[in-house]
């Protein structure tokens, strides 16, 4: 009798565990989107790229968070939006320094502090649940030479 209770709970949470497992594997996928038309090919940009996705001119609005580029909501990131500087940038670094600025845009993120990177990964993890992947940042030597001149 409780080697079938062991055999019922372990089967259970071997299936809880592969949902998670597929759910983590396709919550970048842009499948998530409505139609079939509207899914973005993945790709890389350069910084001059993405700056033409600031959301003018009605167009989308791209952000990138630890080099990974999202489509984000345009009333918050476009034109006019609480937080449109971050539009059209990386903005990793001012998102774990929780700056509403873009000081540090388009820097290397990885030359932050411990308890800064921190505070980061929470934000990157927000994004990856709540916006499309779009692509990813190409940096530049600009990109690094800048992270490593800001304070972690």
């Amino acid at each position: 009798m409780e080697s079938t209770q062991a055999q019922l709970v372990l089967g259970a949470g071997l299936g809880l565990l592969g949902i998670g497992v597929m759910h983590w594997m396709t919550r970048d996928t842009p499948a998530r989107l409505s139609s079939p038309e509207t899914v973005p090919k993945l790709r890389g940009f350069t910084k001059e790229e993405l700056r033409r996705f600031d959301g003018s001119h009605g167009g989308p609005v791209y952000i990138s968070v630890k080099r990974r580029v999202y489509s984000v909501a345009p009333n918050f990131y476009g034109v006019g939006g609480p937080y449109a500087c971050f539009a059209a940038k990386d903005c990793s670094r001012n998102l774990g320094k929780s700056q509403i600025s873009d000081s540090e845009a388009n820097a290397d993120w990885t030359t932050l502090s411990a308890d800064h990177i921190s505070v980061l990964n929470d934000w990157d993890e927000k994004f990856r649940m709540k916006y499309d992947t779009v692509g990813w940042l190409i940096p530049d030597d600009e990109y690094y030479r800048k992270g490593a001149e800001f304070d972690p």
